[in-house]
């Protein structure tokens, strides 16, 4: 997003993925049993989607190559297995704990950018990935602090 407006898309973004977080938090259950009734809920916008309005070359299965169509359906495995994963994170750990893995991938995909890809990041991104590191390293801080004070009995 260019420097001065709001990046909406990220914040909308962040904030589904909390409240996907929150909700798979308290709604108990097995990752596998939310998985399939996500799944279920899902299912009939995603058929709408792709029988009705999506129209590529790759959406008609029967005109594709057998290889791109194996492709394809592992591309649903490939994406089910971090899914199961998170939601069982979810229902497991905090959700400042939660969050704080989601700068992970982000930040391993920008240090590959950086290294591997030659991306030259600008003043505005650097500063970014500043800011969210050190508030990051103030939250690992403040929890290890708390880990570590001894608890007062009441």
């Amino acid at each position: 997003w260019p420097l001065g407006s709001q990046p909406l898309n990220a914040l909308g973004r962040a904030g589904s993925f909390a409240g996907y977080g929150l909700a798979r938090q308290k709604i108990a259950g097995e990752a596998q049993t939310g998985m399939l009734v996500e799944t279920l809920w899902l299912l009939p916008v995603a058929a709408i989607y792709l029988f009705g309005i999506a129209d590529s070359a790759t959406s008609h299965m029967g005109q594709n190559a057998l290889s791109l169509n194996l492709l394809l359906m592992a591309a649903g495995v490939v994406t089910t297995i971090p899914l199961l994963c998170f939601t069982g994170a979810a229902t497991r750990l905090r959700l400042s704990t939660l969050g704080f893995f989601q700068y992970i991938g982000p930040t391993l995909m920008f240090l590959l950018a950086v290294t591997f890809y030659g991306e030259v990041p600008g003043a505005d991104k650097m500063v970014t990935f500043a800011f969210i590191w050190v508030a990051l390293a103030i939250f690992v801080m403040d929890a290890v602090y708390t880990h570590r004070r001894p608890r007062m009995k009441m």
